[in-house]
């Protein structure tokens, strides 16, 4: 099961929005700091761009799996 939710934009927060443990998660890691924030739009927008010709297997696999869950959620 998914605990978290990523916007285009790069930011993640909780899923549920009582999920109090996702919520100290994102804090404690500092999951939306602006430099990752950042990277994952960047990372979003291409992949975005990139599902018009390829599978999103094919782009995580591109991206050597980075971000997978954000771009596996967001594509679809």
């Amino acid at each position: 099961m998914h605990k978290f939710q990523f916007s285009f934009d790069g930011i993640i927060s909780p899923l549920d929005k009582d999920d109090k443990k996702a919520e100290k998660t994102i804090e404690v890691f500092n999951l939306n700091d602006k430099i990752l924030k950042q990277r994952r739009a960047d990372l979003f927008r291409n992949a975005d761009v990139m599902s018009n010709q390829i599978s999103k297997n094919e782009i995580i696999k591109l991206f050597k799996y980075e971000f997978h869950s954000g771009i596996t959620l967001l594509l679809g």
